[in-house]
């Protein structure tokens, strides 16, 4: 896009990634990782059937690598107040997808991993929400920014 084009995501916004995270956010993560969970276990009605999978490994690995990478990825965020790209963790969410774990196991790991995050929301570096008046201003400046460069 044009923000983009001219450089004003890199200045302001991708540099204060931090401002658009908060504590409240790593409910909505382990939410996520739950009903990923739920999907996989039959516990909850999906329209997503992936019968090749269910045939070939006995489960969908597809919900499993998904449940598992986002209660990895709000352990992370609990723990660093960041998101890690690439993922630390791909080589293991690649042997989950491609069925090398056994489904219960995927599921205690979710799990455990899961529950250290709630006992471990309140120690996190992350503020308890998003200063809106801060991510206001940073788009309203990254916003005139980009229309001055353009002598408008």
């Amino acid at each position: 896009n044009q923000l983009s084009a001219s450089g004003v995501w890199e200045r302001h916004i991708g540099s204060a990634r931090q401002l658009f995270l908060a504590k409240a956010h790593l409910h909505a993560f382990a939410g996520f990782a739950n009903d990923q969970l739920k999907k996989l276990l039959g516990q909850r009605n999906q329209k997503v059937t992936r019968m090749d999978l269910v045939e070939r490994f006995g489960y969908d690995t597809k919900f499993a690598m998904h449940a598992l990478r986002l209660a990895l990825e709000c352990e992370e965020l609990v723990q660093t107040a960041a998101l890690s790209f690439p993922n630390p963790h791909k080589d293991t969410l690649i042997a989950v997808r491609n069925g090398e774990w056994k489904q219960e196991d995927v599921v205690q790991t979710a799990q455990r991993v899961l529950r250290e995050c709630e006992q471990s929301i309140a120690q996190s570096p992350l503020p308890d929400e998003v200063d809106r008046d801060a991510v206001a201003e940073l788009l309203a400046r990254a916003h005139r920014e980009h229309w001055q460069e353009r002598g408008l």
